[in-house]
C-alpha cells in the first residue's frame, strides 16, 4: 500500500519541485535586467582588529609568536580589501558610490542601499594536520602544525530612506594555510620508511593577495545578496530555499552552498 502511495505522489513532488525551481531562475534572470537600477554606497573602516589565536601567548592580543600579526599593515589590508570591493562591483554594473561622493549618494530615490563595512579582523593561528597512507600492509603517520591566517568582514546594511530601523549585519571570512605535499617510501640503504614531502608556508605576499581577492568575493557576495532578495520578495506559493550565486564568468546560476554572507 505504501508504494503504491509513493508511486502516486512523488511525480506530483518532482513537478514541484522542478516548478519552483525554474520560478527561481526565471526571477534571477529577471534580476540581470532590474541590478542597474541598483545603488550602493560603500563605507569601510579605519582599523584591522588582530587576533593570535595560537597556544601558548598570554592573550589574543600578544604578537610575540605571530608570524604576520605584526608585519602586516592595516591601511594595506583595508585598501587592498576595498579596491577588490568596489572594482568588482563595479564590473557587474552596479551604481557604487564612495564617501567621496556621499552628497550625490544621498540625495538619491528609492533602491539605494548603504554597506558600511563596519569591522575587519585578522586572525592568525594553527591548523593540526596528520597525513596517512598504507605502506607494506601497514598504516604510517605523519603529524604537522600548519600556520593559517583569516581575514573577516562584518557589514552593516540599511536601505537609505528605508522603513527599516535596525540595519542587517551580514558576515564573511576567507582563510589560507600552509600546504604539505608528500608520500611514505622506502630506504632500501638503511631499510626504513620516511616520509618524503614538500612544504610551502604561507608569506606575507600571499596574505596581501588573499586580502584583493577577499574584496572580490565579497563583491560575489553583496550581488548574490541583492539577487536573492530579489526572487525572495517577487516568488509567489512557498519557496525552497535555495540560495544562489551567479557565477558571472560562465552566466550562470548555481547554488550557494558556503559561499555567501552569513546572516548575524
Amino acid at each position: 500500500m505504501l508504494a503504491k502511495l509513493v508511486n502516486i505522489f512523488l511525480p506530483f513532488i518532482f513537478v514541484i519541485l522542478v516548478c519552483s525551481c525554474s520560478q527561481q531562475r526565471q526571477l534571477a534572470k529577471e534580476f540581470l535586467n532590474k541590478k542597474d537600477s541598483l545603488s550602493i554606497l560603500i563605507l569601510r573602516t579605519d582599523t584591522v582588529f588582530k587576533k593570535n589565536l595560537k597556544k601558548n601567548n598570554d592573550s589574543i592580543s600578544d604578537t610575540t609568536n605571530s608570524l604576520f600579526l605584526g608585519k602586516t599593515k592595516n591601511i594595506t589590508l583595508i585598501n587592498l580589501i576595498y579596491t577588490g570591493l568596489i572594482d568588482e562591483l563595479k564590473k557587474r554594473k552596479l551604481k557604487v558610490y564612495t564617501d567621496e561622493n556621499m552628497n550625490s549618494f544621498m540625495s538619491l530615490p528609492s533602491e539605494s542601499y548603504i554597506f558600511n563595512m563596519s569591522q575587519i579582523e585578522m586572525d592568525e593561528y594553527v591548523i593540526p594536520y596528520s597525513f596517512s597512507q598504507d605502506y607494506d600492509e601497514d598504516e604510517y603517520y605523519q603529524d604537522f602544525n600548519l600556520n593559517a591566517v583569516s581575514l573577516n568582514t562584518w557589514f552593516e546594511v540599511s536601505e537609505l530612506n528605508g522603513e527599516q530601523e535596525k540595519s542587517k549585519v551580514l558576515y564573511s571570512s576567507k582563510s589560507i594555510n600552509d600546504n604539505v605535499y608528500g608520500y611514505f617510501r622506502r630506504n632500501y640503504l638503511y631499510d626504513e620508511i620516511y616520509f618524503n614531502y614538500r612544504r610551502t608556508d604561507i608569506t606575507l605576499d600571499d596574505i596581501y593577495k588573499s586580502a584583493l581577492n577577499f574584496g572580490y568575493t565579497n563583491a560575489d557576495y553583496i550581488f548574490d545578496y541583492f539577487l536573492n532578495q530579489y526572487v525572495y520578495e517577487n516568488y509567489k506559493g512557498k519557496m525552497k530555499k535555495n540560495y544562489l550565486h551567479y557565477d558571472i564568468k560562465k552566466n550562470r546560476f548555481i547554488k550557494a552552498e558556503k559561499n555567501r554572507f552569513i546572516f548575524m
